[in-house]
Order: C-alpha cells, then sequence, then structure tokens
C-alpha cells in the first residue's frame, strides 16, 4: 500500500471515529446542569476526548439520623492521576468507586448517557449515607 493511501485510510478513519463521537453528543466541554427535583444543587460533567474526566454533584443523602448534602466527585480522593471514565459507542458511561478513602463502604455510582448536547443519568450512594438521584445537564 502507498504511502499516500495509507495516510488517506488513516485521515478517512479519523473523521469517521470523530463523527461517531459527536453523533452520540459527547462533544468535549463542559455539561452544567442540576439534580432532578433540586434545582439548587449544581452539578457538572467534564467531557475530553471521548471519556469523562470530571464530574461533580451535590445530593442531599440519608446519613443515619440526619440528611446531610453531600459531593459526589470524580475522579474521587486518592485515585490515580489522569483517571477518567470511557463513554461508548452507545454514548453511556458508568463508573462505581469509594467517595471516600477513610469509609471503605463509602460506595458511590455514576451512570449516564449523552444524547445530542444533552447528558441524562443517575447518581447512587450507599454505605453511612444513602441517596438515590437522577440528573439533567446539557452544553
Amino acid at each position: 500500500m502507498s504511502l499516500l493511501r495509507k495516510i488517506v485510510s488513516v485521515c478517512a478513519l479519523t473523521a469517521v471515529l470523530v463523527a461517531a463521537t459527536a453523533a452520540f453528543g459527547a462533544e468535549n466541554g463542559l455539561y452544567r446542569g442540576s439534580v432532578v427535583g433540586d434545582s439548587g444543587q449544581d452539578l457538572r460533567v467534564k467531557v475530553k476526548n471521548g471519556r469523562v474526566v470530571k464530574f461533580l454533584a451535590n445530593v442531599d443523602a440519608s446519613c443515619g439520623f440526619a440528611d446531610l448534602t453531600i459531593s459526589v466527585v470524580y475522579p474521587p480522593v486518592g485515585a490515580p492521576e489522569n483517571s477518567s471514565i470511557r463513554i461508548r459507542g452507545n454514548g453511556k458511561f458508568k463508573a462505581t468507586f469509594v467517595g471516600n478513602p477513610e469509609v471503605p463502604d463509602d460506595i458511590r455510582t455514576i451512570a449516564g448517557k449523552f444524547n445530542g448536547r444533552n447528558v441524562n443519568g443517575t447518581i447512587k450512594v450507599v454505605g453511612p449515607c444513602t441517596s438515590e438521584d437522577r440528573y439533567r445537564a446539557s452544553r
């Protein structure tokens, strides 16, 4: 295969991959929104190169005898540098992680699906505090 043909093939493949990523709305940038039913709680999802590189939400959680607002942050404290969540070809992502390394049973799960300029999903917290919420964000 000639060098020119290889270059054309690589360029065509790159264009297809970029188009496929854009088709599912996982565009690079910051998506802003809130937890459904609590528009006072800001939510941020940052996407870079087909990966969720930052997720931040505040949710109201039941913590024993008290209700507290807690932060759900990805990457969590203690995660390897440059941790991120892959966005699959269908626009979906999901991650389960320990929210606080000092409390190993503090498990948090974030999931979502990109559709156009929007992302919708769920946030689940189990352990000493519990919460199940839905969220919406857009670019």
